[in-house]
């Protein structure tokens, strides 16, 4: 099952595993955490807003940001595991991960409103979506499914890339 992991050198296996390790502690444990990657997450969310504002449909348009920081790394994650190789697999789930984590973050905000908006004026878009679906009053519920999620997404890639520590370190 896991064939393609010895064809990258076993000095990646340890660092990236501790790397994805440490981001899943930080986003569990540290409120609002926000990492590098999350600036990946930003670029490819008002991406979505961008491509999708020519739909003129104003819900679609805020939910796409959404959808498209989702769809991105699910896309690559497919690709990956039609090529089968789970060492790139562990990554997308964990970056799938963090985008769960932002998401949480950010719709757990949609009451109070207290992250800065990438451009001023902008209407918040949780805040948005929450009201046009009448569910603001679930707020941090939903905030919290999305935080479980994200934490799911890190667990599977942490034992995904546990199976591939030890099947490297069986094969030498």
């Amino acid at each position: 099952m896991f064939s393609n992991s010895s064809k990258y050198p076993a000095i990646f296996t340890l660092p990236l595993l501790a790397l994805i390790g440490y981001l899943f502690f930080c986003y569990v444990s540290i409120p609002q955490y926000f990492s590098l990657l999350d600036n990946v997450n930003l670029l490819i969310h008002e991406m979505g807003h961008f491509f999708f504002m020519n739909f003129r449909n104003e819900f679609l348009t805020v939910l796409w940001g959404t959808i498209m920081e989702l769809l991105i790394p699910s896309l690559i994650l497919i690709y990956f595991w039609r090529s089968l190789d789970y060492f790139w697999i562990t990554l997308c789930l964990a970056w799938i991960g963090t985008n769960f984590f932002y998401i949480a973050t950010y719709s757990g905000d949609a009451v109070k409103q207290q992250l800065p908006l990438l451009f001023g004026g902008a209407i918040h878009d949780w805040y948005y979506i929450f009201s046009k679906l009448w569910v603001l009053q679930y707020t941090d519920q939903i905030s919290f499914v999305f935080w479980c999620i994200g934490v799911l997404f890190f667990i599977l890639s942490l034992w995904f890339w546990t199976l591939l520590v030890i099947n490297r370190w069986r094969g030498l």
